[in-house]
């Protein structure tokens, strides 16, 4: 059998400490500078205070350190932040150099070059393939072009960028960079001090589990890409992870190797899920690493469901550990490229909005995706326990603002979880535009200043209903309506706005007449629609409506907004229903990939979870925050 030839890289993505980007040409260079007039005039800009060189933690250091002395002080590089150009096509040109003015907008940052372009997209591709494939709070590049050198900070916020210097001229700038770096300890480099590399008995332990659940895929539920969890191209190297529990402090020790889903960005959320091993109850569970938005007025998401589990709020995931991430002092693993952007102008030369970021993680039991339900009643209880879900959760003052296809998921037992609640808030708080597009009301997609309210959460649950329905249950060859979910126009101020299909469909011929599934899931269907048809009528202007249509108009108003009107419904259509069969387990034997066992840390679901009509059924809960020590050999 032949060996996988393994492409060859200009270094390991995977395991590097430094990004550096070597040109040649100088149209090359990514970016441009502020011309000497615009800086003139400008202020000493932004420093971090000089470490003493003794203080620096050598331990973890592979270089010898060297025995000179510590370089002399050198005056700060200018620093500027990246902006997405306003300029593009072969017609961009850079602007003229402004007058003698520090105060003048210098709107040009990007070389727009076709050199400097595929440069600039290739410090990108660099730096996302290495955030991608490590566990880093920040991280450093050096790019050379010619005789010319910069210096970049990335974070998940963004990146600062020096001016360019002449390193062959004047070599003290890089030189002293580079002295620093070789002193700084890894987490000082950018690293999560809370990540190491497996040993390989903790490396075989995670593959074998991962495997096992493979092989059982066939005959049970199936975790989506989960096949890519097990990295075959030998660039994402196998990690092992302390996780603490911002609750109590607690531990609990994990072995990850690629993320199965996630967003691969730089800059924003960044999340990455894994399936990951771990090594006190010898399983595989769901984390999920993420940084969150600290300048919306939003819970940290394990905060959330400490909350939704002193409230008793039912069916949402069993949440283990999580919390925000801290360095070695205690602090958050927080971005700081936000702080460039508010300096004097002169040194910022974007007026892009940046956010402060926080380090977060979760760690729960495996879910499975709405699209997983082996029939209409499966779905149809899946939904039903959501709702159950935003009932229970808003009488505690809380709303989810995120219901989607991928945040309604199933129990290997085929019951419904709410998951995700990062987006969670209370009505009192402003956070316009949240939401999944897909799923979002007619309302919030026609007003993107709207405030999310409960009802908002009501409907985007009828169209998860639809569109899982129509991907799930719809005759073959039928075409799914993509833009049924996806329709985007501008309105006059350039905001996306949507919903002008939905709006159409709900009172067109064809929702009365849809053709999905058996009578019972088209009937709920039409059920929960047509409500929807009477509430967005009542917007609409009349000129001498009746009374009665009014009352019509405020009865449904009410409806809609009521929980118990949604539970009635799904009650009502799961009743018709044969009772589920019997689902095998589909854990992993040995492994407990979802543990239907009791243990002396976990309870026992009881009878009356099966219910379908009530708010406050009792929730399975986790095992019990306990601290795990550090997996060894």
């Amino acid at each position: 059998m032949k060996r996988k030839k393994r492409v060859p890289e200009y270094y390991d993505f995977g395991t590097a400490l430094l990004g550096i980007e070597v040109h040649h040409d100088l149209d090359a260079d990514p970016f441009d500078d502020p011309p000497p007039e615009f800086l003139r005039n400008a202020s000493t800009p932004p420093s971090t205070p000089l470490q003493d060189s003794k203080t620096y933690n050598k331990r973890k250091l592979r270089l010898t350190p060297p025995r000179s002395p510590h370089p002399e002080e050198l005056p700060p590089l200018p620093l500027a932040s990246p902006q997405t150009p306003r300029r593009s096509g072969p017609d961009a040109t850079i602007p003229e150099t402004p007058a003698s003015d520090a105060s003048v907008e210098y709107e040009a940052f990007d070389h727009l070059t076709p050199e400097g372009t595929a440069a600039r997209r290739s410090l990108i591709s660099h730096a996302k393939a290495m955030f991608t494939r490590q566990h880093r709070v920040f991280l450093f590049q050096v790019v050379l072009v010619g005789r010319f050198a910069r210096l970049i900070r990335w974070d998940r916020s963004g990146a600062v960028v020096t001016q360019r210097f002449d390193y062959v001229a004047d070599p003290r700038y890089l030189c002293e960079f580079m002295w620093r770096f070789s002193h700084m300890s890894d987490e000082q480099r950018g690293w999560d001090h809370s990540v190491s590399a497996a040993s390989r008995k903790e490396a075989a332990l995670f593959k074998n589990a991962v495997q096992e659940l493979l092989s059982r895929s066939a005959s049970s539920r199936k975790v989506p890409n989960a096949e890519q969890t097990l990295d075959d191209t030998g660039t994402f190297p196998i990690w092992k992870i302390r996780v603490a529990s911002s609750a109590t402090g607690a531990e609990i020790v994990l072995i990850v190797n690629r993320p199965f889903a996630g967003h691969y960005t730089l800059r924003g959320r960044s999340t990455r899920a894994y399936l990951a091993y771990d090594l006190a109850d010898r399983r595989l569970v769901f984390f999920k690493d993420s940084y969150r938005d600290d300048d919306v007025p939003v819970l940290p998401e394990f905060s959330t469901y400490e909350r939704l589990r002193a409230h008793g709020v039912p069916h949402v995931p069993a949440v283990i550990y999580g919390g925000d991430v801290l360095d070695s002092s205690g602090q958050p693993q927080a971005t700081t490229t936000q702080t460039w952007a508010t300096v004097e102008d002169a040194w910022r030369v974007t007026d892009l909005a940046f956010h402060r970021y926080i380090h977060h993680r979760i760690v729960q039991d495996i879910a499975y995706p709405l699209e997983t339900a082996r029939n209409e009643r499966e779905l149809m209880q899946a939904v039903h326990d959501a709702l159950a879900a935003i009932c229970a959760a808003s009488e505690a003052g809380i709303l989810h603002r995120d219901i989607s296809a991928k945040n309604i998921m199933l129990t290997a037992d085929g019951r419904g979880i709410l998951n995700d609640w990062d987006h969670a808030g209370s009505e009192k708080e402003s956070a316009p535009g949240i939401g999944t597009w897909a799923f979002m009301s007619i309302r919030l997609l026609d007003d993107p200043s709207r405030i999310h309210e409960l009802v908002d959460d009501f409907e985007a649950v009828f169209w998860v209903l639809l569109f899982v329905a129509l991907k799930r249950f719809a005759p073959p060859d039928t075409p799914f309506p993509a833009s049924l979910f996806h329709q985007r126009a501008r309105d006059k101020e350039g905001r996306s706005i949507g919903g002008a299909e939905k709006r159409t469909y709900i009172s067109g011929a064809f929702f009365r007449h849809v053709g999905v599934g058996g009578d019972v899931l088209r009937s709920l269907i039409r059920d929960c629609g047509e409500p929807w048809l009477i509430f967005y009528m009542s917007f609409m202007p009349f000129s001498d409506p009746p009374p009665a249509l009014l009352q019509t108009f405020a009865e449904t108003a009410k409806s809609v907004a009521s929980p118990s009107f949604w539970l009635e419904k799904f009650a009502a259509a799961l009743a018709k229903l044969p009772e589920p069969e019997s689902i095998p387990d589909a854990s992993p034997g040995g492994v407990g990939l979802l543990q239907k066992q009791a243990t002396s840390s976990s309870t026992k679901r009881t009878a009356a979870d099966a219910g379908v009509d009530t708010c406050g059924n009792p929730l399975r809960r986790s095992k019990r925050l306990r601290t795990v020590a550090r997996g060894r050999d």
